[in-house]
């Protein structure tokens, strides 16, 4: 039996419902309801699971767990949870926007022997860390290296809210699994992994995050004595794998002998993402998914107007004391043309919120650039983009969600191919945008295959939406004109 039928069968029997009437009030044949019941069909739609869960007078807990169990039975439990798990990173997606009051250098918690000290709790092993990467973060040219998993929560929200020294470089190294199947907690490890990491890339500007491949439960299940190590320049930082037990050193042979350790463990990593630092390199990536011919998804709240904008826009509003500002509306322009406007253009299928568009046509911002290079579009030029957008709403393939995935204080910008992607979103410190290129294909993968799959009611249809944005247009225009 499938889970969706040995559900039904335990609802079925302790409410004592009657298979007949059940049948009678969905609509169809006796018998194809006992072929739900026995597992060998599936109802064929969404509306007849509703209809099953009304009769029975299911609670909303019972509801939700039926539905699932549907869900599950119609894709498979990787496919479900895989889904469901990209839908949380999207909404829980945050950067921590205070940073680390600055804090003495490391005093150990116990007495120092022989440049060791020994840590027996989780306690004192935060203690120890939060100093450790207090003093390096503060140094000019720090430089910390580490050999640990992402759910060390503290390590990793002591980096996140670190202070915003440019001067400091993090490496870090971590283990993904190799395995396609979830947890017992029905979590996608390696989408895990990532959510703890990201905010790193926006708190600190120097954090190079590396990854190999292992079954992380037989890795991390193993008799291993300190699997985990946190390097800096004046300690070394020991873990056992359930990061209870530990010991410190600033033996300088045995720092040097970790650092040699550490290098030669790097080699055999990949780097897990390259961040884009400029909007020339941005602007060459997705020049480079042109070029495949194959087909480019965006999902963000805001829709992305770059298609719309012309040179007079540009002109308009690229601010005057931008550097070599003549050369960059040269090329933001040829980007623009070759991209959307050429004999071959992007093959885009675009994905953004109506809050989104509401957003744009209160603040004016385009939010796939930086702030500093732009002003805000005035009202009437909003509304000119506006009916732009509603000109070309095929052409460009958009596609307008009834309700926002994620939130535009932390927004998450996710560009994605067979082949390439990359992921944007705004650092709260000093408003830069942060360009990450995703290289590792099981992320590719991952996103590629939460977009193919977004749920046709999540949308509205073409005709609800362009009548929305119509309604948009109207209510703005009678604003300016009032």
């Amino acid at each position: 039996m499938s889970q969706f039928s040995q559900l039904l069968t335990d609802h079925i029997h302790n409410k004592d419902v009657k298979v007949y009437a059940l049948s009678q009030y969905c609509n169809i044949d006796r018998a194809n309801m006992y072929k739900f019941i026995n597992g060998s069909r599936t109802p064929s739609s969404f509306d007849l699971v509703l209809k099953i869960c009304n009769f029975m007078q299911l609670s909303p807990s019972e509801k939700d767990d039926l539905i699932e169990a549907y869900q599950i039975t119609q894709i498979g439990a990787a496919n479900y949870y895989r889904r469901k798990q990209v839908l949380f990173f999207l909404k829980n997606f945050s950067i921590p926007n205070h940073t680390l009051p600055l804090l003495r250098p490391y005093e150990p918690p116990l007495k120092m022997q022989d440049h060791v000290t020994l840590l027996h709790s989780e306690i004192e092993i935060n203690h120890a860390l939060t100093g450790i990467l207090s003093s390096e973060l503060a140094k000019e040219n720090g430089h910390i290296r580490l050999l640990i998993q992402p759910d060390h929560e503290f390590l990793m929200n002591v980096l996140a809210i670190g202070h915003q020294n440019s001067s400091v470089k993090v490496e870090h190294i971590i283990c993904l699994n190799n395995t396609s199947i979830t947890s017992t907690t029905k979590q996608n490890y390696n989408l895990h992994c990532l959510q703890k990491i990201l905010p790193l890339y926006g708190s600190l500007y120097q954090y190079d995050c590396s990854y190999y491949y292992e079954n992380i439960d037989s890795r991390f299940g193993k008799l291993t004595l300190f699997p985990y190590m946190i390097l800096t320049s004046d300690f070394a930082c020991l873990l056992t794998a359930d990061m209870q037990k530990g010991y410190v050193t600033t033996q300088p042979a045995s720092l040097q002998m970790f650092s040699d350790l550490f290098d030669q463990y790097l080699k055999k990593t990949f780097p897990l993402m390259r961040p884009m630092d400029n909007l020339f390199i941005q602007f060459q990536t997705m020049m480079e998914l042109a070029q495949q011919e194959i087909p480019v998804h965006t999902l963000q709240l805001s829709p992305c107007l770059t298609p719309l904008l012309t040179e007079e826009l540009l002109d308009k509003y690229i601010i005057p004391q931008l550097p070599d500002r003549a050369q960059f509306l040269q090329m933001l322009t040829s980007y623009i043309q070759q991209l959307y406007h050429s004999d071959t253009p992007l093959n885009l299928d675009s994905v953004f919120s109506m809050n989104g568009i509401r957003h744009f046509m209160e603040h004016g911002c385009l939010d796939e650039y930086p702030q500093d290079i732009y002003t805000p579009l005035c009202m009437a030029d909003r509304i000119s983009v506006l009916k732009k957008l509603i000109v070309s709403f095929h052409t460009y393939h958009y596609r307008i969600l009834k309700e926002d995935i994620c939130s535009f204080e932390h927004e998450l910008y996710l560009v994605i191919s067979q082949q390439n992607g990359f992921l944007c979103f705004t650092n709260p410190h000093d408003h830069r945008l942060i360009y990450l290129d995703i290289k590792e294909p099981g992320f590719i993968f991952t996103f590629l295959d939460y977009y193919e799959h977004l749920d046709s009611n999540l949308f509205f249809s073409d005709s609800e939406a362009l009548d929305k944005l119509k309604n948009l247009l109207d209510e703005y225009s009678q604003k300016e004109n009032a």
